[in-house]
């Protein structure tokens, strides 16, 4: 699995690893997405956040969860997050990884 060739990779360079998740999106705008066919849903994204913090959660990896984190204002295309989701998620993951 992807994931925990990540963690093997980064356990040999670094003795504290984070993951974060990946962050819901603005579904009316990534079903498809403007720039090519592609779909982002939020079911699938959560479908792989579960999978990545089980992976976490094996390996004794911190994991922080920031789905549900932005509303659709937060974002640039519904997929990127602007200015505004970029410091949600700043804040999130400081308050996550100061715990």
């Amino acid at each position: 699995m992807n994931i925990e060739k990540i963690i093997q990779k980064a356990k040999v360079l670094v003795s504290k690893i984070v993951f974060i998740g990946f962050k819901n999106c603005d579904e009316l705008k990534t079903m498809p997405v403007s720039w090519c066919n592609l779909c982002y849903t939020n079911k699938y994204i959560k479908e792989y956040n579960g999978i990545m913090k089980k992976v976490c959660n094996k390996n004794g990896i911190k994991y922080t969860d920031i789905f549900g984190l932005l509303d659709n204002t937060d974002f640039e295309d519904g997929l990127h997050p602007n200015a505004n989701g970029h410091q949600k998620i700043f804040e999130a993951v400081k308050k996550s990884i100061l715990r």
